[in-house]
This record gives structure tokens, sequence and C-alpha cells, in this order.
């Protein structure tokens, strides 16, 4: 009755032809946001526009995945494939990755092929979805698998696809759901036949303050807001309590509203305007480093597919560190670094030459962000046990800068609760930015490395890429040079 209902509104309101059909992905848009999910279809200019460097990269990465996975499966006499096949009716369109029949039983197997390593809930709802848009158009499907990234894939000389990918049958799993998923089809289609859907801000997920619905209908938020609060996002009743008392403006947070020591600081700083620094905790954080001073930065590229033997789906594989070397005081920092071409293994020479500068016991470590650091000097230990002294010897002497704003030794109201160096710097050294860099942060540098090796670029331009890495890599360790000048100046004034 529901859907002879729903099929006749669509029809008497033209909905058929301007708004549907509804897309897999569309739905699974409408699944996460309803508001976002109709304004994607009723307006989907606000939508257009070419992706950004960042999401091209991702894509592009996800086709190179699927290319793979094609041959995952081997055709023979006994198996037929067939790979993005379209499932069309008036109201639902899926396309389907790969499709498997047994020649001598007609058994049809649906598989979809996904670049994560891990199996997510949206991959059942998005197969869910694929099965009941399959069955509009008179096909059905006797098993239903997901074909993913093996995390534990190490590269051994030539690719094996075999290794690379894991299958899972999770056909049990989509089958229970496709009765609810057919009720959410019929509720996103009543969805779009509404008027726009208007949420109070309370009602959204918190999670991005960049949701075009939320900017659409709360276009005026206060650019220092109560979605700033530290970790506030992952104790959602507080947010929303917050917000359902519309209390927006973090300047508006009351005195007895309940918050963590760290919140509260935080909120108190930005209220009052003036920082909070404990000079004590400053100077005695800072009397435990030991000279020469050693900062130290490292850049990295995450793929789903190994480009290097020894490296595992999804590695941050190292490829460019950058050491400024501080031997006194009063001294100017002596600046040393390296970057791979991809034509070596990087991992090896990234490690070899680390080695080559940085002594034995002699001076403190200085990153920021210790844990990305010192991980990976592990899995360098791990690839080459030469090193493991060394670089065990490393993260031994190792000291977090990023600690001093975490502990809120040193709180400003410009940091609006974030410790990135990219929030500090301004503040504290406003004579150094990244925004006049053609690479300004890890994920572009890392993108721009792939294209180097990838050949993706011309070669007279990958002079130009090196060194604009060379240039950005280089203001992350002196960046921290300036930080701890600026810290010690503080620590120590009389």
């Amino acid at each position: 009755m529901i859907k002879t209902i729903l099929n006749s509104i669509t029809t008497s309101l033209g909905i058929t032809s301007k708004l549907l059909p509804i897309t897999k992905s569309e739905y699974l848009q409408f699944l996460a946001c309803a508001p976002e999910f109709w304004l994607l279809k009723h307006h989907p200019e606000e939508f257009s526009g070419a992706p950004d460097e960042e999401t091209r990269h991702i894509m592009e990465q996800g086709y190179a995945i699927e290319s793979l996975a094609r041959s995952y499966f081997k055709p023979s006499e006994e198996l037929d494939i067939e790979f993005q096949c379209t499932f069309q009716s008036e109201r639902l369109l899926a396309r389907a990755d790969i499709i498997l029949t047994e020649t001598s039983t007609g058994i049809k197997s649906l598989v979809e092929v996904k670049s994560g390593s891990k199996i997510k809930d949206e991959y059942y709802d998005d197969l869910a979805f694929q099965m009941i848009a399959a069955e509009a158009v008179g096909v059905t499907f006797n098993q239903i698998g997901v074909l993913h990234i093996n995390s534990e894939y190490i590269l051994s000389g030539e690719l094996n696809v075999q290794e690379l990918f894991t299958y899972k049958d999770v056909t049990e799993v989509v089958l229970a759901l496709i009765p609810n998923t057919k009720i959410n089809i019929e509720a996103a289609i009543e969805c779009l036949v509404q008027d726009e859907p208007v949420m109070e801000l309370h009602e959204y997920c918190g999670q991005k303050l960049d949701c075009p619905a939320m900017q659409r209908h709360h276009p005026n938020l206060p650019s220092y807001n109560v979605f700033h609060v530290s970790r506030i996002t992952s104790s959602p009743r507080k947010l929303q309590e917050l917000l359902t008392r519309k209390i927006v403006d973090i300047g508006a947070i009351p005195k007895d509203f309940a918050l963590t020591d760290r919140q509260r600081t935080q909120v108190n700083v930005a209220q009052s305007g003036n920082p909070i620094i404990k000079q004590n905790e400053i100077k005695k954080t800072l009397d435990g480093l030991q000279f020469p001073l050693y900062f130290l930065d490292y850049e990295t590229l995450q793929y789903g597919i190994p480009l290097y033997e020894g490296v595992k789906p999804y590695q941050q594989m190292v490829f460019q560190w950058s050491l400024h070397v501080l031997y006194a005081i009063d001294e100017e920092p002596v600046h040393l670094d390296f970057l791979s071409d991809g034509r070596s293994h990087p991992a090896l020479e990234f490690v070899r030459t680390l080695h080559s500068c940085i002594p034995y016991n002699n001076g403190s470590l200085i990153v920021w962000n210790k844990s990305f650091e010192m991980t990976r000097n592990r899995e360098l230990a791990e690839m080459y046990p030469n090193f493991e002294p060394f670089l065990t010897n490393i993260n031994s002497r190792i000291f977090d800068l990023m600690e001093i704003f975490q502990q809120q030794h040193f709180v400003h109201p410009s940091f609006r609760g974030s410790c990135s160096i990219k929030d500090v710097l301004p503040v504290l050294a406003p004579h150094l930015s990244y925004n006049n860099l053609e690479v300004s942060h890890g994920m572009q540098a890392a993108i721009c490395w792939f294209n180097i090796i990838s050949n993706k670029i011309p070669e007279p331009q990958k002079t130009k890429m090196l060194q604009n890495l060379r240039r950005y890599c280089k203001l992350d360790t002196f960046a921290m040079v300036e930080i701890y000048n600026f810290l010690r100046n503080i620590a120590f004034v009389n």
C-alpha cells in the first residue's frame, strides 16, 4: 500500500523525471543526513565543481584498486564474469562492481570492491541497496561478497593480487538488511516530495561545520563557537544540550555548565581573551632537554597498493625528513634534509641518511606529535633490523613539543582549543607562514610526491615540485625551532 501511494505521489509531482532515480551513493547520503540528501537532489548546483586535489587522489586510488580487483577472479568455461553492470529502474540506479555467474548452475554472486582494509557497516547498506535495485529489473543473486584490501599483505617481488585482496561472504548480513532497506528507500523518496527539511542545530551530527545543509539553514554561526570546544563532538549529549539551550557562541557558555578541566580552561581563555602561561611548568619541561637539539619531521605517503618491497597497504611509507640542529642557544640552527626521488627504495635511503646525521646518545630530538615519528621508527626497525638499535635510541630521546600545549602550560584564545602547529605558529611566530608555499600541508606533500614517482607530471616540473617539498618540510622543523625559542624566552624571563 505504501509503495503504491508513493508511486502515485512521485508521478503526480513529476518527481520521477526530475529527481529519480536514486543512486546508491545518494541513498547512503540519506542515511547519513536527510537534509543534505534533499539538498543534493533538489539543488545539485550547490555540490557542483571539480573535486579538490585530495578527493581526486582518493578517487584515482579507488579506480586503481578496482582495476586490480578485476583480475582476482579468473574467467573460465565454468565461470562468467561481468564488470560494472548497471541496474536502473524508474526509482533506483546501482552499478555492480563484479558479477560472477556459474555457467553450469546459474548461481549468481554480487561482489563489491572496496579500497578499505576493514568491513564497514555502510558496505552492507550499499549492497542491500544494490540487491533491491537489481531485483527491480528482474535480477537476483544467490551470494553476496566484499573484496577488500588485505592490510597484512607485504609486497615481495611482483604484486600478488590474490594476496593483496581478501574476500568475505556477507550474504547473511545483507539479506537480513533488505526489509529495512526497502523501508528506508521509501522514506528517502518521500523525503524528496516534502518541503526542504530544516533541522535545528542540535539535530545535526556535529561532525562537520562545513555541512552544506547546516550552512544553508544556519549561515551566521559565530566564527568561534561551541563546535570548537575541544573534543566536544565526542560528547554529543553535552553539545546537544548547549545547542538546545540556544548557546552557540563559545563566549556564552555558562560558568556552571559541566565541562572537563581541559574544556573549561579553553572556554575561560576564550571568554577572558587572556592567555594562560605557566612559566614554571614550561621552564621545567625545557630544562629537561639536552643540547644539541634535533628538530625533526617526517613526511609519508599512505597508499592502498604497496609501491615498494617490504611495504604493506596503507603503511605510512616515509619518503622525506627535515632536521634543524641547534647546537647551542646562542647559535643559528643548521638545516639538513633528505627527499627521495622514488628511483630507489625511499625507506632504506631515508633511514640510511638519517643515521648518518644523528649521533647516538647526543642530545634531545624534538618533534610535534611524537606518536607519528615513533611509530614510523618502529616500522623502519622491523623492515631493517640492522638499524633497529639506532631507531630505538632515537625513540628513547624524543620530546614532543606539542605536549606543552596539550598539557595547557600555554593556552591562547587564538589557538581555539587546537594544538596543531598550523594553529600555534601564527600566534607565536607570525613572521612564518605556510600560506605562501606551493605545498602547505602533509596530505598535499604526499600527493605531490606520489605524482612525481608515478610520472604523472612532465620531467621539467619535477625539479620544481621537489623544491616545493623541501621548502614545506623545512618550514615544519624551523617552525618548531621558532616556537621553542619563543617558549624559552617566556620560561627564562626574569
